[in-house]
Protein backbone atom coordinates (compact mmCIF):
# COMPACT_ATOMS: atom_id res chain seq x y z
CA UNK A 1 0.00 0.00 0.00
CA UNK A 2 2.82 2.42 0.85
CA UNK A 3 4.50 1.64 -2.47
CA UNK A 4 1.35 2.56 -4.39
CA UNK A 5 1.10 5.78 -2.36
CA UNK A 6 4.66 6.82 -3.24
CA UNK A 7 4.12 6.00 -6.94
CA UNK A 8 0.95 8.10 -6.85
CA UNK A 9 2.84 10.99 -5.26
CA UNK A 10 5.55 10.71 -7.93
CA UNK A 11 2.92 10.81 -10.68
CA UNK A 12 1.26 13.87 -9.12
CA UNK A 13 4.62 15.66 -8.83
CA UNK A 14 5.40 14.82 -12.47
CA UNK A 15 2.01 16.22 -13.55
CA UNK A 16 2.62 19.40 -11.56
CA UNK A 17 6.09 19.73 -13.13
CA UNK A 18 4.69 19.20 -16.64
CA UNK A 19 1.98 21.84 -16.18
CA UNK A 20 4.46 24.27 -14.62
CA UNK A 21 6.96 23.77 -17.46
CA UNK A 22 4.36 24.29 -20.17
CA UNK A 23 3.00 27.38 -18.41
CA UNK A 24 6.44 28.95 -18.04
CA UNK A 25 7.15 28.19 -21.69
CA UNK A 26 3.90 29.79 -22.85
CA UNK A 27 4.57 32.79 -20.64
CA UNK A 28 8.08 33.26 -22.05
CA UNK A 29 6.90 32.79 -25.64
CA UNK A 30 3.99 35.15 -25.10
CA UNK A 31 6.04 37.99 -23.60
CA UNK A 32 7.06 39.30 -27.01
CA UNK A 33 3.54 39.28 -28.41
CA UNK A 34 0.97 42.01 -28.29
CA UNK A 35 -2.51 41.62 -26.96
CA UNK A 36 -3.86 39.64 -24.03
CA UNK A 37 -1.65 36.55 -24.40
CA UNK A 38 1.02 37.44 -21.78
CA UNK A 39 -1.64 38.47 -19.26
CA UNK A 40 -3.66 35.31 -19.84
CA UNK A 41 -0.58 33.14 -19.49
CA UNK A 42 0.35 34.88 -16.23
CA UNK A 43 -3.20 34.57 -14.86
CA UNK A 44 -3.24 30.86 -15.80
CA UNK A 45 0.11 30.35 -14.07
CA UNK A 46 -1.13 31.98 -10.85
CA UNK A 47 -4.37 29.96 -10.97
CA UNK A 48 -2.48 26.73 -11.51
CA UNK A 49 0.07 27.47 -8.77
CA UNK A 50 -2.81 27.60 -6.31
CA UNK A 51 -4.25 24.44 -7.85
CA UNK A 52 -0.83 22.72 -7.62
CA UNK A 53 -0.75 23.35 -3.87
CA UNK A 54 -4.14 21.75 -3.36
CA UNK A 55 -3.27 18.90 -5.71
CA UNK A 56 -0.08 18.14 -3.80
CA UNK A 57 -1.92 18.32 -0.46
CA UNK A 58 -4.31 15.66 -1.80
CA UNK A 59 -7.55 17.57 -2.20
CA UNK A 60 -9.76 15.42 -4.40
CA UNK A 61 -11.57 18.41 -5.91
CA UNK A 62 -8.18 19.67 -7.17
CA UNK A 63 -7.58 16.31 -8.86
CA UNK A 64 -10.94 16.59 -10.61
CA UNK A 65 -10.36 20.22 -11.65
CA UNK A 66 -6.85 19.44 -12.93
CA UNK A 67 -8.17 16.40 -14.80
CA UNK A 68 -10.93 18.46 -16.42
CA UNK A 69 -8.43 21.20 -17.28
CA UNK A 70 -6.17 18.58 -18.86
CA UNK A 71 -9.06 17.31 -20.97
CA UNK A 72 -9.92 20.83 -22.11
CA UNK A 73 -6.32 21.53 -23.07
CA UNK A 74 -6.12 18.23 -24.97
CA UNK A 75 -9.31 19.07 -26.89
CA UNK A 76 -8.04 22.56 -27.64
CA UNK A 77 -4.70 21.22 -28.93
CA UNK A 78 -6.56 18.74 -31.15
CA UNK A 79 -8.79 21.53 -32.42
CA UNK A 80 -5.72 23.60 -33.30
CA UNK A 81 -4.16 20.67 -35.16
CA UNK A 82 -7.29 20.05 -37.21
CA UNK A 83 -8.73 23.52 -37.85
CA UNK A 84 -5.74 25.86 -38.19
CA UNK A 85 -5.04 25.68 -41.91
CA UNK A 86 -1.67 27.44 -41.85
CA UNK A 87 0.03 24.50 -40.11
CA UNK A 88 2.30 22.14 -41.98
CA UNK A 89 2.55 18.45 -41.15
CA UNK A 90 5.16 19.06 -38.44
CA UNK A 91 2.91 21.64 -36.77
CA UNK A 92 -0.08 19.31 -36.89
CA UNK A 93 1.93 16.47 -35.38
CA UNK A 94 3.34 18.79 -32.69
CA UNK A 95 -0.10 19.89 -31.53
CA UNK A 96 -1.47 16.34 -31.64
CA UNK A 97 1.46 15.02 -29.59
CA UNK A 98 1.28 17.94 -27.19
CA UNK A 99 -2.45 17.42 -26.74
CA UNK A 100 -1.98 13.70 -26.20
CA UNK A 101 0.30 14.41 -23.22
CA UNK A 102 -2.55 16.31 -21.58
CA UNK A 103 -4.93 13.48 -22.44
CA UNK A 104 -2.51 11.11 -20.71
CA UNK A 105 -2.41 13.47 -17.73
CA UNK A 106 -6.21 13.44 -17.47
CA UNK A 107 -6.23 9.65 -17.72
CA UNK A 108 -3.70 9.35 -14.91
CA UNK A 109 -5.59 11.77 -12.68
CA UNK A 110 -8.94 10.07 -13.26
CA UNK A 111 -8.07 6.39 -13.60
CA UNK A 112 -4.66 5.57 -12.08
CA UNK A 113 -4.97 3.33 -8.99
CA UNK A 114 -1.70 4.79 -7.69
CA UNK A 115 -2.99 8.37 -7.91
CA UNK A 116 -6.28 7.29 -6.37
CA UNK A 117 -4.38 5.71 -3.46
CA UNK A 118 -2.37 8.91 -3.01
CA UNK A 119 -5.56 10.93 -2.68
CA UNK A 120 -7.24 8.43 -0.32
CA UNK A 121 -4.42 8.40 2.25
CA UNK A 122 -4.64 10.99 5.00
CA UNK A 123 -1.87 11.97 7.40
Amino acid sequence: MHDRFSRGRTIVIAIIAWFFLTNILSLVLGLGSEGPLPGLALAMLVFELVLFYFLYTRRNWARLVMGALSLLIALFEGWIAVYIHDLNLAGILFFLCFGSTFLLTAGLLFFSPDVREYFLQRD
